[in-house]
């Protein structure tokens, strides 16, 4: 088969931006070519040129082939166009990219989409015209297809349960709009970036990391900090700005129900995000992600119990959507007595390193060991969780399927997560879920732990939910499977508004 696969950025640009998308569509790309498919690598919303400033595809042959479409209408990541839905509804900038592809390609079997980032809703009823034959699904890894800004993470402090029609979209991100600003940093970016890309010197590659570094500090301080941002009182314009975030969800409930054939939710608990949030339940299906890990889980010494003192470990990222500040919360308001039986190992990259840093050194002394990681990598991520008894992923959003809590659980280290997203489903097991947020549900089942009540065992009562990525692949074939005479597109869009979530706890 000839299978397209979609991100905003290309899987080995420098640097690997993305996220855990780009290694999992990394792995799936030499999955898919090793059984001998033909793969096309599309892109779009990264590149963008100084002095050519009109659309236009870059076709780069060899398996997999690479598509890059340069200098599209809407940026990415999301949140460089959070300000501007209206482009995405209504731009048909890329509406000639999907015959340019047949030009240039042929036919195509399956577009598998992995975010909407730097495309438009235009662009997809193009690639449906144009491909008529073709299968079109989108995996959900985030809520990209009802959320703007990605994650239904309202102003950084609070999970979006109801967008009001986009009212609360108005006001949502903490920052100005930065869109111009990025496109000229982009435009910068890009050529550097190319030149890094076919450069096989270590020059090169260590000058691009350096301009991405200042990149990504300007946005990180700059960008996130700007407390200007314009809040309207009320009267037409934040009307009219509401609508047209209620514009971008409708148009993507509608692309749901009459274009794409499948919605592949990564997990049963963003199935269930997604119903609520309007997107058609008759269309979503779930299929958990494979992993590179997997053969690794299948030798590793499962973690049975503990002798003396409990180690537990927090990695990732210094977010409040991660759950980062909750869980430096909890430790803080842990009682003394629990905290002298606990040792704690975070690894996460600093972010702010004067006021976390500080929170840290007091913690530091309150439990029986303390260590700190400035990140980590895959290749010191089995030094640092050597001693390690438990993971705890504490999201706050509904994170689709946290990679952290995959690699854990192939390493043999049971998790302790939190009722929001898709990372307690691994296990399936209530004994290790507490309630997102709660500082005393999650002392609480710490505390268990500790005492007995809660054994490590008991985490490995079901078979987890970890697949290869052969495993992955064949179920993906399923889904990838034409169209039958008999299955129809389009189907009535049902409200989902009054779905009652499968919860586990």
């Amino acid at each position: 088969m000839k299978i397209l696969l979609y991100n905003f950025v290309q899987p080995d640009e420098p640097g690997q931006p993305g996220g855990g998308v780009t290694v999992y569509l990394r792995n799936l790309c030499s999955t898919l070519i090793a059984s001998g498919h033909e793969v096309i690598l599309l892109s779009a919303g990264d590149r963008y040129t100084l002095f050519r400033r009109s659309v236009y595809l870059k076709i780069q042959p060899g398996n997999p082939i690479r598509a890059i479409i340069f200098n599209s209408p809407v940026l990415a990541p999301s949140q460089s166009s959070f300000y501007h839905p209206s482009i995405y509804c209504s731009s048909s900038g890329l509406d000639a990219i999907p015959g340019d592809l047949k030009k240039e390609i042929g036919s195509i079997d399956v577009f598998h989409f992995h975010n909407i980032e730097g495309l438009t809703a235009s662009f997809f009823r193009a690639v449906r015209k144009t491909y008529p034959q073709a299968r079109l699904v989108i995996s959900a890894h985030n809520y990209n297809l009802v959320c703007p800004q990605v994650n239904l993470w309202r102003a950084n402090k609070e999970t979006c349960e109801n967008y009001n029609e986009g009212a609360s979209c108005v006001t949502c991100l903490p920052t100005n709009d930065r869109r111009s600003k990025e496109v000229l940093i982009k435009r910068l970016q890009t050529p550097i970036k190319r030149w890094a890309h076919y450069s096989d010197g270590a020059f090169a590659q260590k000058i691009y990391a350096l301009v991405r570094s200042i990149f990504m500090m300007y946005r990180n301080t700059v960008l996130k900090n700007n407390a200007n941002r314009i809040k309207d009182g009320g009267g037409d314009l934040e009307a009219a700005k509401a609508a047209s975030y209620m514009m971008y969800r409708n148009a993507n409930v509608a692309l749901s129900s009459d274009v794409f054939d499948k919605i592949l939710a990564v997990s049963e608990r963003t199935k269930w995000v997604l119903a609520h949030n309007g997107i058609p339940p008759h269309k979503i299906v779930v299929s958990y992600i494979g992993t590179r890990h997997f053969e690794r889980s299948l030798t590793s010494k499962k973690n049975q119990g503990f002798n003396g003192f409990l180690h537990i470990a927090y990695l990732g990222y210094m977010r409040t959507d991660k759950g980062f500040y909750f869980f430096l919360d909890s430790l803080e308001q842990m009682p003394e007595q629990l905290a002298k039986c606990i040792s704690v190992t975070i690894a996460a990259k600093f972010d702010d390193e004067d006021a976390t840093l500080l929170r840290l050194n007091v913690l530091a002394n309150k439990f029986h060991g303390f260590f700190i990681h400035n990140g980590y990598t895959q290749e010191s991520l089995d030094s640092i969780l050597a001693d390690v008894h438990v993971g705890i992923v504490p999201v706050l959003w509904e994170d689709n399927l946290p990679q952290v809590s995959i690699e854990l659980v192939c390493r043999g280290i049971p998790v302790l997560t939190s009722d929001r997203g898709g990372a307690r489903e691994i296990a399936s097991n209530k004994l290790f879920v507490f309630k997102s947020g709660s500082t005393e549900s999650f002392i609480s089942k710490l505390s268990a732990i500790v005492d007995g009540k809660i054994h490590l065992s008991d985490f490995w009562a079901q078979p987890m939910r970890i697949y290869s990525m052969e495993h992955h692949l064949a179920e993906l074939m399923s889904h990838y499977a034409p169209i039958k005479d008999d299955e129809s597109r389009e189907q009535p869009v049902s409200s989902a508004m009054h779905l009652r979530p499968n919860l586990y706890v």
